[in-house]
């Protein structure tokens, strides 16, 4: 037969804390910061350096890359230099500007205010239509 000796509980002695599975028993050291020159900043350096990056980027010198370029920021409705964007002409609007001035004869300011806002909704659905055909 098969004999078993039990010892009782009293013999264990629990570790406390009870040893972790995934910290050490001492805290690692810690690493000291290296120890770097100080670097005092000043503005003979920043403007040294401002100098030496200008002359890397000139910008553009094409005048198709001038073009693009000056879309860059693109403003719109009150703060836009142009009513046209990218892709369109500025005979296009002209033809449509003719086109309504021909049609009504705005004598009254009231009138070309009127005619001005048609050109204006018109322009502008024409660019929605484009720009919907693209997505």
């Amino acid at each position: 037969m098969l004999a078993l000796t039990l010892s009782s509980h009293h013999d264990l002695k629990p570790e406390f804390p009870p040893p972790s599975l995934t910290y050490a028993r001492e805290p690692p050291a810690t690493p000291s910061p290296p120890s770097y020159p100080p670097v005092l900043w000043h503005p003979k350096n920043n403007s040294h350096a401002n100098r030496l990056n200008a002359q890397k980027s000139t910008g553009p010198s094409s005048a198709e890359g001038k073009a693009r370029s000056s879309m860059n920021a693109l403003k719109t409705g009150i703060d836009a230099k142009t009513q046209l964007i990218r892709g369109e002409t500025w005979t296009a609007l002209q033809e449509l500007i003719d086109e309504y001035y021909h049609r009504f004869h705005p004598t009254a300011p009231d009138q070309r205010l009127l005619v001005d806002t048609l050109i204006d909704c018109d322009w502008l659905l024409r660019r929605f239509r484009a720009i919907e055909t693209q997505i």
